[in-house]
């Protein structure tokens, strides 16, 4: 219900130090004097407010005047600025001495006295430090003191905790009584920034009611300590101004609403930043920042770190302190040594690429700007030509703008490519996260200029599935081989950045899982680099073989070739079936899975082997219900939720000749055991499990054999 027009409409602008609530506000307030009379009343102690609005103009403070004893009048402490704003500032203590809550307490006092009846305006703005929301600071947020509270924040951590807290304040003043205006996001150029504020506002349930994106127009104005306004009225900051402005003015007509606050818990928001799944009683059901849907589980810094593993001749500089480099090259090192099989797609030991510009407890005070440049030299005068530069969560934290410093750099040095990857250690989601966003950060090498070639292919998402077995690499050679097709690079596993130049030649590109990651990897190579893709992984099977080369077929106008190639692949399966089939035939077998999978593959293979399979069940240990995918359509019965002691109790009586389960418990039955295989591509993957039941059956369980991998 529109209510009758106030004869004042205060509004408080709150946010953390530095966020720009003061350019915000004075702006505000210069937008708003073209629809009436303002006063401006800076409330933090640095008394910077009015700048823009008094270019060139000392002002004394209420607090100086108070200090000097002499009383506080109107003509001392009011100025009249730029659009015949009256611009007042509270003013405060020496850093260091006093307190500051308390100085804020001390001048509404003094202006509730003398200054406000004085002026009679039509809007009242008050800019206020919102870092400590302390009873001092917490004044102007009062219901006698403003109407609204808008809150300035960027998507930062430590931006949003202070616009959290500054809820709190708004709540524990006010209750459930609506006082918000809404919330302006003053973008620090961040990647993804707008998601994550778009996600907070759906948290705490108030909206965004301006965007200001980051741009130099606003350095150039605060230079000139002149309004966007009037120094760029045509510009899209100035139209955001605007639209705060009308807000106030609709709502000071009571034509537009206001919302109660309802901050969240300190780890909630965390949860919310870090990207997991939030359970907030609001009745809602909130999606993961995270690609993965899932918890986070490790770091997203080490997931790009990893992708740099991958890479031939790229150096890594970690933006963090020294442990994050030692953990991450301490695992990387780890796995490289104990695994032959990943030495084929990691390319070196971590000290040949590793750096680390070890930030200390001085440079999370001051800022790590310096010592990145710094480094960002070092490494140049010593050759290196391609730099991947990672953030972690202490380089998030202390918000040092690394895109801006790269960019900087690169244009003081040519011949240098700084590629930096955001990920503030684990802020940005998990190590898949990481491994996503290090992807889409080296597509930046990629040649637009290079022309397709129809016989080459690019894999995709080598890294997201652990492709770390050559007997992988070469079914999938000879799956590409059945269509005359060549690998042209592996996007990213065991790749130079020469290779990732020619990304282009590669017609098609052919995703290797089915995660959600290696798709939107796929959609982002597809959107840079104009190459499109097969939307489905590399196949495990006959079935889906089958369906894989039909459509693979299609997309690269092959589908002459392919009569030809599934009579070769179905010879290859019948003959694969015929050899196991005499020895396997009428045994039987269960499945016991511990989590929802695919598994039709191996189920139509233990069927076409003549094979009974008395049992399939599934556990939900990760909350997950089994499609109907994942046994094929053979009408057999699934058992969902099933834990391992009911699928133990189910075959005790009668037990069959092999449990196909990784699962302990399962393994105490009297009869022969073996794991589900991952499966390698094509036909491999099948004659691999037909070999391992029929060795199972013949040589483990009752015959008192045990095989071991």
């Amino acid at each position: 219900m529109t209510k009758e027009p106030m004869t004042m409409y205060s509004v408080a602008f709150y946010g953390k130090g530095g966020i720009g609530k003061s350019t915000v506000s004075s702006n505000v307030s210069f937008a708003l004097s073209s629809k009436g009379k303002v006063l401006h009343i800076g409330c933090d102690p640095k008394s910077d407010s009015t700048r823009i609005l008094l270019p060139g103009r000392k002002q004394k403070t209420v607090l100086r005047a108070f200090q000097e004893g002499v009383g506080v009048s109107f003509e001392d402490v009011a100025l009249i600025g730029k659009g015949g704003v009256v611009c007042i500032e509270a003013g405060g203590p020496e850093p260091g001495v006093g307190c500051a809550g308390r100085g804020i307490i001390t001048a509404f006092d003094l202006l509730k006295e003398d200054i406000f009846q004085s002026v009679d305006p039509d809007y009242r703005i008050l800019d206020v430090l919102g870092d400590v929301v302390c009873g001092g600071f917490a004044i102007p947020m009062r219901s006698d003191y403003s109407d609204a509270i808008v809150i300035v924040t960027s998507g930062e951590f430590m931006s949003l905790y202070a616009a959290n807290n500054i809820l709190r304040g708004v709540k524990a003043l006010g209750g459930d009584t609506e006082r918000v205006l809404g919330i302006v996001a003053n973008l620090r150029g961040l990647e993804g920034e707008r998601a994550i504020l778009e996600r907070f506002a759906e948290l705490v349930d108030i909206p965004i009611i301006s965007v200001i994106p980051r741009s130099g127009e606003i350095n150039d104005c605060e230079k000139e300590n002149s309004p966007i306004l009037e120094m760029f009225p045509e510009s899209g900051i100035a139209d955001s101004i605007e639209a705060i402005a009308d807000r106030i003015e609709r709502a000071s007509k009571g034509e537009q609403r206001l919302y109660r606050a309802c901050p969240v818990a300190d780890d909630e928001l965390e949860t919310m930043v870090r990207g997991q799944i939030i359970e907030a009683d609001r009745k809602k059901t909130r999606k993961s920042c995270s690609r993965s849907g899932k918890h986070i589980e490790t770091c997203c810094a080490a997931g790009a770190v990893d992708i740099g593993y991958y890479v031939d001749s790229i150096d890594i500089l970690l933006h963090s302190p020294r442990s994050c480099a030692y953990i991450f090259s301490s695992f990387h090192d780890r796995m490289y040594s104990n695994d032959a099989g990943l030495r084929t797609f990691r390319i070196c030991p971590s000290g040949e690429a590793m750096h680390c510009t070890e930030i200390t407890d001085s440079n999370s005070i001051f800022g790590g700007a310096e010592i990145l440049r710094g480094k960002l030299e070092e490494m140049a005068s010593r050759g290196s030509t391609d730099i991947m530069v990672i953030t972690t969560c202490m380089a998030g934290i202390i918000g040092d703008d690394v895109a801006n410093i790269c960019r900087s750099f690169e244009s003081t040095h040519p011949s240098v490519t700084v590629v930096p990857v955001l990920c503030d250690g684990n802020v940005r989601g998990d190590m898949g996260e990481g491994l996503y966003m290090a992807s889409v950060a080296m597509l930046r090498y990629v040649d637009m200029s290079v022309e397709p070639s129809p016989d080459h292919v690019n894999i995709l998402g080598m890294s997201f599935m652990k492709l770390s077995y050559r007997k992988k690499m070469d079914a999938l050679k000879g799956l590409l081989g059945l269509f005359g097709l060549k690998i042209n690079c592996m996007f990213i596993g065991g790749c130079t950045l020469e290779d990732i130049r020619n990304l282009r030649k590669g017609s098609v590109n052919l995703i290797m899982s089915n995660v959600r990651m290696a798709r939107d990897l796929a959609e982002e190579v597809r959107r840079i680099a104009g190459i499109d893709y097969l939307d489905s992984p590399a196949p495990i099977g006959y079935a889906g073989t089958v369906e894989w080369i039909r459509r693979l077929a299609s997309l690269t106008g092959t589908e002459s070739r392919i009569q030809h190639t599934l009579f070769q692949l179905e010879s290859k399966y019948s003959e694969i079936i015929g050899r196991y089939r005499p020895i396997l035939k009428d045994k039987r077998v269960a499945i016991h899975c511990n989590a929802p999978a695919d598994i039709s593959w191996a189920v139509d293979t233990i069927l076409d082997l003549g094979m009974h399979i008395d049992q399939i069940s599934f556990d939900q240990s990760q909350g997950k219900r089994p499609r109907s995918y994942c046994v094929g359509d053979h009408g057999l019965e699934v058992l969902f939720p099933c834990t391992d002691v009911e699928a133990k109790s189910r075959l005790m009586d009668d037990p069959p000749d092999l449990v196909i389960s990784r699962s302990p418990v399962l393994k105490t039955l009297e009869c022969s055991h073996m794991g589900l295989t991952d499966g390698f591509f094509a036909l491999s993957g099948i004659e691999d499990l037909c070999r391992k039941i029929s060795d199972e059956i013949i040589l483990g369980g009752r015959s008192g054999w045990e095989v071991r991998p």
